[in-house]
């Protein structure tokens, strides 16, 4: 059982540099810590997460509202973005 939880902390460990290191290259004007919590907020959701990082970063910044957003804005947008997707599954 042990070996099982070490191993799913290690994918997401992984999972969260990749999506970090691709959201970095995709937009270099975020800080790590900046790449960090948003990775941390899109491995919180669920649907993100089965895409696999890459893809979910894509998915992230393909997403109108996510383009217009000034480059400094990315991670307060993000952040209340994951906060209402939360908000509204609780409530369903």
């Amino acid at each position: 059982m042990a070996v099982l939880a070490n191993r799913k902390a290690s994918d997401c460990v992984e999972w969260m540099g990749r999506c970090c290191a691709h959201l970095l290259r995709l937009a270099p004007t975020i800080s790590t810590d900046e790449g960090d919590t948003i990775a941390l907020c899109i491995w919180e959701n669920e649907r993100f997460r089965n895409l696999g990082p890459e893809a979910a970063v894509d998915h992230l910044l393909s997403i109108a509202e996510t383009q217009r957003t000034a480059p400094g804005r990315l991670v307060p947008y993000i952040l209340h973005a994951a906060q209402s997707h939360r908000e509204t599954i609780s409530t369903s």
